[in-house]
């Protein structure tokens, strides 16, 4: 053969890089076309498409079907290596790298799926929360221990709500959301206080050991007593959450007029 070893070929290696043989102006168009979208050919799948475009020689025939296993190998380690980067992808896509919480993009899906499917006489809750003062906090104490506690914040969240199929989400900055599907609003209510009281009731502890009080503010809307769809119901939770940022923080509010824009 040619002395090249599986190893010694990368996977994004290009026809001109390989052997003389197919280097050749003659093979270089079949052998791209019989690579192209495939990841495993036969040795007569590649003679039957090189043939038609040229009489090679018998030697020519035995290096290609030689070379088939490195050709396939490099293929099949292309796709793989493609496979795991989109596979790391959808887990960015899908996870916030600082909390651990799901995304944005996650908790909508969820929310959308949650508005089709929850029986009129449950519905779906959205809660919003805000950390307080969470400026403050970064510019005191610097952003390391502002992103400690936004991780604090999340995993108090995610014990509080007592909820398998709720969801705790990461929407940015120092703002969350917790979706309730199948949650009346009175139940909402209470779910939201309980937040509110949770995160209270849990300082963050510094390097040094002392306790940093941490308060939210949390803001509630019932689907469909508040609103009909994703967007209103957002803006519905929005809304209650400056109410309660308005009332002095530290506390939780629902919406109380339905949004229909």
């Amino acid at each position: 053969m040619w002395g090249l070893l599986y190893g010694e070929l990368d996977a994004g290696v290009s026809l001109m890089g390989l052997p003389a043989v197919f280097a050749a102006s003659q093979l270089r168009r079949p052998l791209a076309i019989a690579l192209t979208g495939l990841t495993c050919l036969s040795a007569v799948t590649v003679l039957a498409l090189v043939a038609p475009w040229t009489a090679f020689r018998t030697v020519d025939a035995v290096m290609v079907c030689g070379s088939l296993t490195l050709l396939c190998g490099a293929t099949l380690h292309y796709v793989e290596d493609t496979r795991r980067l989109l596979d790391r992808l959808e887990r960015l896509a899908a996870v916030d790298g600082l909390t651990g919480l799901v995304t944005r993009r996650v908790l909508d899906d969820a929310l959308a799926t949650a508005l089709t499917s929850a029986g009129a006489q449950t519905g779906t809750a959205l809660v919003l929360v805000d950390v307080d003062s969470f400026k403050t906090v970064n510019d005191r104490y610097g952003h390391p221990v502002g992103d400690a506690a936004l991780q604090h914040v999340g995993a108090v969240l995610t014990a509080a709500v007592r909820s398998t199929d709720a969801v705790v989400s990461r929407l940015g900055g120092d703002e969350l959301a917790v979706l309730l599907p199948g949650c009346a609003t009175d139940v909402a209510r209470a779910r939201a206080q309980d937040l509110v009281l949770a995160v209270r009731a849990a300082p963050l502890l510094l390097a040094d050991g002392s306790p940093l009080p941490i308060t939210v503010s949390v803001g509630v809307a019932h689907a469909p007593t508040h609103a009909p769809d994703v967007r209103a119901l957002y803006a519905a939770a929005d809304g209650a959450l400056y109410a309660a940022k308005r009332g002095g923080r530290d506390r939780s509010e629902v919406a109380e007029v339905a949004v229909l824009n």
